[in-house]
């Protein structure tokens, strides 16, 4: 009984034992950083082990002659880590500070680009000149830079990055990130990994101002922008692009397409070898339209084409199928007899297919061609 007891009470102890390591580096433990000098610096992933600060200690010494120095408030949960505000606009050259697993990281830095890498908690930062890059982050993300790209990379991230002059790039991001530049360009990317590390589900982005750059979605995908341009690079379910402002492309389609821009140019390739019944619905307006399709193509085709803009010339329909005639109606005013549009509408039946393509365009050509 007595040892009985006595293995108890280890297993008690050695409970405490495992909890405070559990909450030593708790969410709401910070590492916090104020630099007022230039110069690069990194911010690397740390773990929960014990020596985690202490680790992160050997990283920025409070060495005589360092301008970084470094010290922690236990009560607060804080380690604080500074240069003082006389050495403003000094050189501190490039510095790596660890952050262990589950901080929270807060900066503000001068001049200089700063890195996060391994970095698992959130983090708001601002840099007042210089880049911003994320690898491998999760948790919230809160920054932002006056003058700098910004780049985000294969990382599980909620929340915002912003630069004032400069480009933002999210590549392989999963979550609820958004990307604001108020004078630069905002890109989405995703590559092959991204997808073979996702579970087979339909894509979707929705972005108000933002170029997506789409590796194969192999379950397909809704995209759509306010402003920007769609690129996919392949398709192998129902794919729906869509924009306000931009130009959209897609090759190659497997299966149905729904692409639409109100100003913009519309490119679709169909697959080779695709035999799907899906419909090919594009839409555009002041740009023209492509359609690339094997010779063997086969489809049930309605094409409306109405011009309103710069009638000295014709906005006409080509193609290396058989659509029958192709025949522009022209609109005249009443009185002055002038023409004020014209407009063409094609319904044919090209090999007796049942595949519905229907392009509608206005201010803009239509091309079908052959790949």
């Amino acid at each position: 009984m007595k040892k009985i007891r006595i293995i108890g009470f280890l297993l008690f102890l050695n409970g405490l034992s495992a909890q405070a390591r559990s909450t030593a580096f708790s969410a709401d433990s910070t590492v916090q950083v104020q630099l007022t000098t230039n110069g690069t610096v990194a911010f690397t992933g740390g773990n929960t082990a014990a020596g985690a600060l202490k680790g992160l200690a050997n990283k920025v010494q409070n060495q005589p002659d360092s301008l970084i120095k470094r010290v922690e408030e236990s009560r607060s949960k804080e380690t604080k880590i500074f240069t003082k505000k006389e050495d403003s606009g000094k050189s501190h050259g490039s510095t790596t500070i660890g952050v262990p697993k589950n901080f929270n990281l807060k900066f503000q830095t001068a001049t200089g680009s700063v890195s996060l890498t391994d970095v698992e908690g959130n983090a708001k930062g601002k840099v007042g000149n210089g880049a911003i890059s994320v690898l491998r982050g999760k948790g919230k993300l809160e920054l932002n830079t006056d003058n700098g790209d910004v780049t985000v990379t294969d990382s599980e991230a909620n929340g915002f990055v912003m630069t004032r002059r400069g480009n933002v790039t999210l590549q392989d991001v999963r979550g609820k990130m958004k990307g604001i530049s108020q004078n630069g360009k905002v890109t989405v990317k995703t590559t092959a990994a991204f997808f073979a590390n996702q579970k087979a589900t339909r894509f979707q982005l929705n972005y108000d101002q933002a170029d997506l750059d789409i590796a194969a979605a192999p379950e397909g995908g809704d995209f759509v922008v306010g402003k920007g341009d769609i690129i996919s690079r392949g398709a192998q379910k129902n794919m729906t692009l869509k924009t306000d402002e931009g130009n959209l492309s897609v090759s190659p389609a497997s299966m149905g397409v729904r692409a639409s821009t109100r100003k913009g140019k519309v490119s679709v390739q169909v697959a080779l070898n695709s035999t799907s019944l899906e419909p090919i619905i594009i839409e555009a307006q002041d740009g023209d339209a492509e359609l690339l399709v094997p010779l063997n193509f086969a489809g049930s085709f309605m094409i409306t084409l109405i011009q309103t803009k710069n009638l000295t010339g014709r906005n006409v329909v080509s193609s290396f199928l058989d659509l029958g005639t192709i025949k522009a109606e022209e609109q005249t005013d009443p009185k002055s007899k002038q023409v004020v549009g014209r407009i063409t509408q094609i319904s044919h039946v090209v090999r007796g297919g049942r595949r519905p393509v229907q392009i509608r365009v206005t201010n803009g050509n239509i091309n079908i061609k052959r790949i």
